[in-house]
């Protein structure tokens, strides 16, 4: 469990690092591939869509302050993620709400209200640092259960894993040894 406390840990450096710097398009796609990757340790269906949905619906919107769907996120990911917009084709069969975002000192419930409005349906606002905030929640949650999930357990061994310079050494020199001996 220690990589994925430690691979955890450098995604939520990174996105706090955009967010912080208000890189907003780097910021959603670091959000939205985490969020992928989460709900591919806590299911096992093939399809991206669903095991997002059910993530997002089961563990990030519960406890958040995002009015979205996990439908609306999961289209929302597709448009950033493909096209860097918030057009899908969840959008455009009227199965998703386009995601507009507020970040900042922007408050987010303007562009609702704008979109109101203007008579404009098909949209719904998000502040990127409630996205931030519920997902680190979600992460955190699932480090927690992770120790008793067979999932996160067996798909870890599968994530990518960086080590030092030293620990490459040392593994080399074991390497050569043991064909010495061999």
């Amino acid at each position: 469990m220690e990589n994925l406390q430690c691979q955890f840990a450098e995604l939520k450096n990174a996105i706090s690092s955009s967010v912080e710097a208000h890189l907003v398009l780097p910021s959603l796609i670091l959000i939205y591939t985490t969020i992928d990757v989460c709900a591919w340790l806590d299911y096992d269906d093939p399809q991206v869509g669903v095991r997002f949905e059910k993530w997002c619906d089961t563990y990030l919107l519960p406890k958040s302050l995002i009015g979205a769907t996990g439908s609306d996120l999961y289209g929302a990911r597709c448009g950033v993620l493909h096209t860097l917009s918030a057009e899908s084709e969840k959008s455009k069969r009227g199965t998703a709400r386009q995601v507009i975002y507020g970040w900042g000192v922007a408050d987010y419930s303007m562009l609702d209200e704008i979109t109101a409005g203007a008579g404009v349906s098909g949209y719904v606002a998000v502040q990127l640092e409630h996205l931030r905030d519920a997902l680190f929640q979600a992460m955190d949650d699932l480090e927690a259960r992770a120790p008793e999930s067979p999932n996160v357990s067996r798909k870890l061994k599968k994530w990518l894993a960086h080590q030092s310079i030293d620990e490459t050494e040392q593994l080399h020199d074991l390497v050569k040894k043991s064909r010495k001996n061999a």
